[in-house]
């Protein structure tokens, strides 16, 4: 797997419209000397941040959070969607997050379906049945010249899988096809 380029940096180039950061980051120096609009504190912690590339952007992500209670279901929702990830990455994320705190534990479900996925600054997790479709979307939506070109890794723990070209969506196919199949054993191995 190459090095993946970091949140911020991406959020530094200008096409990550917004970027959720700790003072406790080795990069949160870079971030915050910048004249770039941001909200503290963001999460329960009092050291966290989120920045936003426009006042626009953190006028509607304000105007969104009014009358939100955080952990909430909308609130996974806004974050991620004004974080720029796919629609129903976000949706999968906030339907678990609320699981989570419904069943007191991390949710079976998503131990089984979830994969991760890292490209030019996004991180984010999906669903192994929608993965292919959330990858097209940021190649779609991100035609940044810093963006385009790099490679993307989809990865679950404990199966190692090597980076995709950007858009080769035959070898992408392949390698989910390895990680549903991957599951699958999974599932019956613990039935």
């Amino acid at each position: 797997m190459s090095k993946p380029k970091r949140e911020h940096e991406a959020f530094l180039e200008g096409y990550k419209p917004a970027l959720v950061i700790n003072q406790s980051s080795k990069y949160f120096g870079e971030v915050s000397k910048l004249d770039y609009p941001r909200i503290t504190p963001f999460d329960i912690g009092s050291d966290s941040y989120i920045f936003f590339q426009t006042e626009e952007q953190k006028q509607e992500y304000q105007r969104k959070m009014e009358g939100v209670e955080w952990g909430t279901y909308d609130f996974h929702l806004i974050v991620g969607e004004t974080l720029g990830f796919p629609k129903k990455s976000v949706e999968y994320y906030a339907r678990m997050r609320v699981l989570e705190n419904k069943i007191g534990h991390y949710p079976d479900e998503e131990r089984r379906d979830s994969v991760g996925v890292e490209w030019a600054g996004f991180f984010f997790s999906s669903h192994i049945d929608f993965v292919e479709q959330e990858i097209k979307w940021l190649f779609d939506t991100y035609q940044h010249e810093k963006a385009v070109g790099l490679p993307v890794s989809i990865w679950v723990t404990g199966f190692d899988t090597p980076d995709i070209p950007y858009g080769d969506f035959e070898r992408m196919n392949v390698i989910v096809n390895r990680l549903q199949e991957h599951r699958k054993q999974k599932v019956i191995a613990t039935a």
